[in-house]
């Protein structure tokens, strides 16, 4: 196989080299209109906000030295750090799940996978942040299941519970780990019903995870309000085009190569080919099938976003690497070899030809026609906002001489 025979070295070099191409993303690209409002989740700290609970917020402020450094790049640390954190314990899980050279393929298909590499890996949205707890939670999980001694499943019960509630804490579907965790323990360890520490690991999460709720109390549940409208249905019929769209995007977001090796996964667990032993298997999907197949269900009467179910994949990463192990040891596959090598030859070529398109694109891959002149390209939300200054500053300055805004504004922030 085309992976070197010193796996720990192997994972260290996708490490640093993901972080050096990640970091250089970082610095020379501006913060997408995402970004900018989650800056203010920084700027105006509190128990929960309007959509998202505020951890989001909480790592941007630590990672800029309490706001002292405003620069892109250090805005998007947590983002870059969490990553290589990811690549590292997605390596750890794959060598628990079946050995070390899975790690290396399950380091290698997180960094090539868009929404874990680019848009968690890179950008600083509650997605980068939620990854860490998500993965962390997995690792717990996978830990607590194999463990010989009552004192070491407990204490890894404990660190769930933890990981859970830090993980709703950056998004609330962060929920879902303990769906997956609890249905799994129904049918598949259902002695630990009886165990203290699971209900206390469930305590922790709720005692994490409370801000959110004493916030909603005091704001009359606004964020319950606002999730529930958005994910109930529109009118009577399908949404064929939503459908579509969140399919579509699920599957760029994943990297289409690497959707491909998604795909021949779900066919050989359907023909029951064994690659990992079968608690792995059941616990893994059930912490990622459901979150894939809500958003997708939701997606089917009304819009939604791709990167939705993204934390959901990362179940099926490990389950792929694996089987991507099992195969090319086995059969000696030639296909598998070549999509990983697709796949990563696709993110190179996102991040190589993405920096030139951001800057130099003379036109626009949106909306051509007025009112709505570069609507729905991308590229624009990531870059203008140095050449937006001096024009900016120029109202601001005039508006504060004429008393219609102060240095403390909200558009300041």
């Amino acid at each position: 196989m085309l992976l070197p025979c010193n796996s720990k070295s192997a994972v260290r070099w996708i490490v640093v080299i993901s972080t050096l191409i990640r970091c250089f993303v970082a610095w020379f690209t501006d913060l997408g209109n995402d970004e900018v409002y989650y800056f203010t989740y920084a700027v105006q700290p509190d128990l929960n906000h309007f959509d998202h609970p505020p951890l989001i917020g909480i790592f941007i402020r630590i990672f800029t030295g309490n706001l002292y450094f405003h620069h892109e790049f250090f805005m998007r640390l947590p983002a870059i750090v969490g990553a290589g954190i990811n690549t590292w314990l997605i390596a750890k899980s794959g060598k628990l799940i079946r050995n070390e050279r899975t790690g290396v393929v399950a380091a290698l298909l997180y960094n090539t996978s868009i929404y874990t590499s680019i848009i968690s890996g890179v950008f600083i949205l509650p997605d980068s942040v939620q990854v860490v707890f998500w993965l962390a939670a997995l690792f717990c999980m996978l830990q607590s299941i194999r463990s010989k001694s009552a004192k070491s499943q407990n204490r890894y019960i404990l660190w769930i519970g933890i990981w859970a509630g830090l993980a709703i804490m950056s998004k609330v579907h962060g929920v879902f780990l303990w769906a997956g965790f609890l249905v799994f323990i129904v049918f598949n360890r259902s002695n630990w019903l009886k165990n203290p520490y699971l209900y206390l690991s469930m305590i922790i999460t709720a005692a994490i995870s409370s801000p959110i709720l004493i916030w909603n109390i005091n704001n009359d549940f606004i964020t319950w309000h606002f999730h529930s409208e958005r994910v109930q249905p529109e009118g009577m019929g399908l949404n064929g085009k939503s459908f579509l769209k969140t399919t579509i995007g699920q599957i760029l977001y994943s990297n289409p190569f690497q959707f491909g090796i998604y795909l021949l996964l779900i066919s050989a667990i359907r023909r029951k080919r064994a690659f990992v032993q079968d608690p792995d298997l059941q616990l893994l999907l059930w912490c990622s099938l459901p979150l894939i197949g809500c958003t997708t269900a939701i997606s089917l009467f009304r819009d939604t976003l791709p990167h939705w179910s993204g934390p959901g994949f990362i179940g099926l990463m490990l389950l792929s690497a694996a089987f991507v192990d099992h195969l090319v040891a086995s059969a000696g596959s030639k296909l598998l070899e070549r999509l990983l090598i697709s796949s990563s030859g696709l993110i190179l070529l996102v991040v190589l030809g993405g920096l030139p398109l951001i800057h130099y694109y003379p036109g626009t891959f949106g909306k051509k026609s007025a009112p709505n002149v570069g609507s729905g390209d991308p590229t624009l939300d990531l870059y203008g906002w140095d050449e937006l200054m001096p024009a900016f500053k120029k109202i601001r300055d005039k508006d504060i001489g004429h008393r219609r805004s102060g240095h403390c504004s909200p558009a300041e922030s």
